[in-house]
């Protein structure tokens, strides 16, 4: 088994065909199995909008845990 990102997300996106869609699910399952720590700094700090996105996940984390 594979256990970090940057190894594993060679494998759906290295298929061809739909490489872009495969990897965008892929990406989501990994985000949601490795959390935001498994994802490399480097590549949060590429992402358009990243400090409010993590403002959103942590709301809605928030939300998650008031509500259980």
């Amino acid at each position: 088994m594979i256990s970090d990102v940057p190894t594993s997300i060679g494998i759906p996106t290295g298929l061809g065909d739909d490489a872009d869609t495969t990897g965008a699910v892929y990406g989501r399952i990994a985000g949601a199995h490795y959390g935001a720590s498994g994802i490399p700094e480097q590549w949060r700090g590429l992402l358009a909008h990243g400090g409010l996105i993590e403002s959103l996940a942590d709301s809605l984390c928030e939300r998650s845990a008031a509500t259980s």
